[in-house]
């Protein structure tokens, strides 16, 4: 971690003297998680216990990643320091910085340390090194402008402004959304949530992506059951028959992402051979499909296997790290259901070949993962995630059953966002397990309300 000093700084809101953890050197090679906390404007917030103000404290600081390249110092305008004392103290965290890293890794850019005349142009620049384009950036803000507009308007006046932004409100608009509904759930007011959820909604019935996500999630649940009614007996054949027999695109895309691994070889042989022995009529058709679905896999494989590298990557920077328990903590929020899927098959592999000290190793990381979610997460939360990682099917039934006390209105609507989320990080075969838990704790709680 980095170095935080105890220190007494004046309350920017009343004045008084307060007692603050500040950190003036913010060095991504010491803690990883610092980029974020910059780039949130999550670091040296203080608590004043006299007027309640909370906030970031306004204090030089020098930040360094040594992967980018970047140097970078800030100094708030707003504490007006005489230029030699600047210096001398940027100067002074400079060097300590540099004192730590061995002489034959030293580059040119520690030798020119980049100052930041605003802490906009410092998370700019950070961006920028992260491939974010200014312009991207700018998008951005112009939606978070329309979200803010949005959650002041009245709710008779919703539709009109959503239709009149439709433009506006795409895949990013919804991602920003989601962050901030789902960022410190439990400290949000009732009203609050209650106005975001009511926002939801109205986004979903007149956005075009919103009633776009809508149709995908009821295809993804229809193509659920389709393939659930199929059963065992899943043949290549009968897999291509539900595919000619889709509504539409959208279904077609849901049944592959649910059953990538039937669209083999083989299967593409049994179409081929259907189109060259259809009528002119349906030929097109057919081409168009096969089209469809080449096209599809390859999204689906590239998705898979980026999510799968990054999931592999962070299990590593966890492994590597001096305090597992403290890392997991500082990147609660990468950690999901993919992470934890990816180590049961570790601890299996482990398992399989006699490795005990390795089994031992990861089985040990899993319960520490599953605490720290437990411990930061909403009981609604916590309760969708046991879900999800329940064996079988017959087992997430079970629990469904045994906790039929906690299916209310609430959980209903936080597990149908859920869905939308991992429909969104194109997690589709924990999207169509968690549709089905859904309509099983639908048909519970209509049972119960009878």
């Amino acid at each position: 971690m980095n170095i935080y000093n105890n220190t007494s700084i004046n309350c920017p809101n009343c004045n008084q003297r307060i007692s603050a953890e500040i950190t003036q050197i913010l060095d991504v090679s010491i803690d990883n998680n610092v980029k974020q906390q910059v780039l949130q404007k999550n670091i040296n917030i203080i608590n004043c216990p006299v007027c309640s103000y909370r906030g970031m404290a306004s204090t030089p600081i020098v930040y360094h990643d040594p992967e980018k390249e970047l140097l970078l110092t800030y100094t708030p305008l707003e504490i007006n320091i005489p230029l030699p004392e600047k210096e001398k103290l940027l100067g002074k965290l400079t060097r300590q910085i540099v004192d730590k890293i061995p002489v034959e890794q030293r580059k040119a850019y520690l030798l020119q340390p980049k100052e930041m005349m605003s802490y906009e142009a410092l998370t700019t620049i950070i961006l920028n090194n992260d491939g974010i384009t200014n312009e991207m950036i700018e998008q951005q803000k112009q939606k978070m402008s329309l979200l803010q507009t949005l959650m002041s308007t009245e709710t008779d006046k919703l539709p009109e402004i959503i239709k009149e932004n439709d433009n506006q409100i795409d895949e990013l608009f919804f991602h920003i959304f989601t962050t901030i509904k789902n960022t410190n759930t439990s400290q949000h007011s009732e009203t609050l949530a209650s106005s975001m959820n009511e926002l939801e909604h109205n986004l979903l019935l007149h956005s075009s992506v919103g009633k776009e996500s809508q149709s995908y999630a009821q295809a993804l649940q229809q193509s659920a059951k389709d393939l659930e009614d199929l059963g065992e007996n899943i043949t290549r054949d009968s897999f291509l028959d539900l595919i000619l027999k889709a509504k539409d695109d959208m279904q077609i895309r849901c049944l592959l992402s649910l059953a990538r691994p039937a669209a083999d070889y083989e299967f593409f042989l049994i179409l081929s051979k259907r189109i060259d022995n259809s009528k002119e009529a349906e030929k097109d058709r057919l081409e168009h499909i096969r089209s469809l679905i080449l096209e599809t896999i390859q999204k689906i494989d590239k998705a898979t296997a980026e999510k799968a590298a990054s999931t592999e990557s962070f299990l590593n920077s966890i492994l590597e790290s001096s305090d597992s328990n403290e890392f997991i903590q500082s990147n609660i929020d990468r950690v999901d259901q993919s992470l934890l899927l990816y180590l049961q098959q570790l601890i299996n592999e482990a398992n399989k070949n006699k490795d005990k000290q390795k089994e031992k190793q990861l089985t040990d990381l899993h319960e520490i993962i599953l605490q720290a979610v437990h411990q930061n997460s909403p009981p609604e939360i916590q309760f969708i995630n046991e879900l999800l990682s329940t064996p079988t099917d017959n087992d997430g039934e079970k629990l469904l059953k045994e906790k039929s006390n906690l299916i209310n209105s609430e959980l209903l609507e936080t597990m149908k966002n859920a869905e939308k989320q991992l429909i969104n990080d194109s997690q589709t075969n924990l999207a169509s397990k968690l549709s089905k838990y859904i309509t099983l704790a639908e048909n519970i709680h209509n049972q119960t309300n009878k």
